[in-house]
């Protein structure tokens, strides 16, 4: 399924990315060529009030929110009802991670810290997806 949402079109469970240049971290540390993945799922409704962001875990991918089965019609997060947001975290291999940029692999990589990722998801949902509000936020623990 395809949905059209103003400038954007959104296939239901696809992966999003977003390139966001040079990213700087809380600590004044640079993340080069970064790049965050997002899926969405549901449909958002007009007033855009049934948005629910879903992080992943350090090491979760949004292929296993999916493959958890926590995130479809009648889940945890449930898209029959909620416009679900879900983000790949740093680090996870999907978004900028260790694994997979070639600019600063392995070791190289800078820390990053939970601020950050709220910080990233914010701008996700406030400068790309042109959201001023969400309905709420579910997630597993990062400890």
């Amino acid at each position: 399924m395809l949905l059209l949402w103003g400038s954007f079109a959104f296939a239901q469970g696809e992966f999003h990315f977003i390139k966001m240049g040079n990213y700087r971290l809380e600590t004044g540390k640079v993340i080069r060529n970064c790049r965050l993945a997002y899926r969405t799922f549901g449909v958002l409704n007009a007033d855009k009030s049934n948005v629910i962001l879903f992080p992943t875990w350090l090491a979760g991918t949004t292929k296993d929110l999916v493959d958890l089965g926590l995130i479809g019609p009648g889940k945890l997060a449930d898209s029959s009802k909620y416009f679900v947001v879900a983000v790949d975290a740093f680090g996870n291999g999907v978004s900028s991670s260790p694994s997979n940029s070639s600019f600063q692999p392995d070791q190289a990589f800078p820390r990053f810290s939970i601020k950050d990722l709220v910080d990233v998801q914010y701008l996700l949902l406030t400068r790309y997806l042109h959201l001023t509000h969400i309905h709420g936020v579910i997630g597993i623990s990062m400890k």
